[in-house]
C-alpha cells in the first residue's frame, strides 16, 4: 500500500538527489574552511577562556515558588 503510493509520487527520486547534492555542498564548504583557517586564528581561538561569570550555584530555595 505505501509503497504503490510511492511510486505513484512524481519527481520523488529527484529529491534524494537534490538532497545528496546539498549534502555535498555543505560538506565540502566545511571542508574549505577548515583548509582556509589560519594557524593564528586557532591558536587565538584555544587560547580564549572558559566563561566563568555564569557559574552554577547551588541555590538555597529550591523547590520553593
Amino acid at each position: 500500500m505505501i509503497g504503490d503510493y510511492v511510486r505513484s509520487l512524481e519527481g520523488i527520486a529527484t529529491l534524494g538527489v537534490v538532497g545528496l547534492v546539498a549534502s555535498f555542498a555543505i560538506f565540502l564548504g566545511i571542508v574549505v574552511r577548515a583548509f582556509r583557517t589560519s594557524t593564528g586564528h586557532c591558536t587565538a581561538m584555544a587560547n580564549l577562556p572558559f566563561d566563568d561569570d555564569h557559574a552554577v550555584t547551588p541555590h538555597d530555595d529550591e523547590g520553593t515558588p
